[in-house]
């Protein structure tokens, strides 16, 4: 005699957690050949949704790695729904997973070649990875399906920003610009000695002029550094540890500029 495959399907509450979810038999998966019931077919659509909502709730309290859990259980069940993967790309985006973000914002396309959220989904998970091209690219199509989106509008000036120049230092170089044109000036004319008390009230102008253009050599001098440091520095922990190491170098020699220039143009220095 032939025994019938079981498939039915333990329920799982929404409200219950992923590692509880677990705990309980796996859902079973009948063979090939045999046919699966429509009750059992909604159970599992069910308990997909089920997951998703789950998954929502924790993405909303900002438990990333739950909620990644929760958005895979509800594709595991029912891969046939583009939400899923755009919410775990989401969430994976936050986790810094950036290629397998990716990847699922591709899958929802798979699923759906006009969804904008899946192209807006690669469009920031390719950005934190470093592939502003790839990002450009999504960014423009997401916006041809949906062209009134702000947050891909945004994504996209973003983008192309990193393609022209790297990291933007446009406001503080034009500010650069401005003081370096005043205190060439300034320093070109004559002043007296640094006195040799730096918190000195009684320094004239042109020592002031003379602490501040010492402020502004080392401005260029930091400037420098990070432009150099941080050319072609693509992967995102890499860049948060050239630019730890840039912070804290930067500081000590402004703390010594401060220490040396001193008194009412201590501003300057800082």
């Amino acid at each position: 005699n032939k025994r019938k495959a079981d498939v039915s399907f333990p329920p799982v509450s929404p409200t219950q957690s992923v590692k509880q979810a677990r705990r309980e038999d796996p859902v079973s998966s009948p063979p090939s050949d045999q046919p699966v019931s429509m009750s059992a077919a909604g159970d599992q659509v069910a308990q997909a949704e089920s997951f998703k909502l789950r998954g929502n709730e924790l993405l909303n309290q900002k438990d990333f790695a739950a909620a990644e859990e929760c958005y895979s259980e509800a594709i595991r069940l029912n891969p046939a729904v583009e939400a899923y993967f755009t919410n775990r790309s989401l969430v994976r985006t936050n986790l810094k997973k950036f290629e397998e973000a990716i990847e699922d914002g591709k899958a929802a396309l798979d699923l759906n070649p006009s969804s904008a959220k899946a192209h807006g989904r690669i469009g920031s998970a390719a950005f934190q990875a470093g592939d502003y091209q790839l990002s450009v690219s999504s960014y423009h199509s997401a916006l041809q399906i949906d062209p009134a989106n702000v947050t891909y509008q945004k994504g996209l000036e973003a983008a192309e920003a990193k393609l022209k120049g790297g990291f933007d230092m446009n406001s503080v170089s034009g500010t650069a610009s401005a003081i370096d044109s005043i205190l060439s000036a300034a320093a070109s004319q004559p002043s007296k000695a640094q006195s040799e008390s730096v918190n000195d009230s009684q320094a004239d102008f042109g020592v002031g002029m003379a602490r501040s253009a010492r402020a502004k050599k080392l401005f260029d001098e930091i400037y420098a550094d990070y432009t150099q440091s941080l050319q072609g520095v693509d992967d995102e922990d890499k860049r948060k540890r050239v630019l730890e190491d840039l912070h804290a170098r930067s500081a000590e020699k402004c703390l010594l500029l401060a220490q040396e220039n001193g008194g009412i143009y201590n501003k300057a220095a800082q």
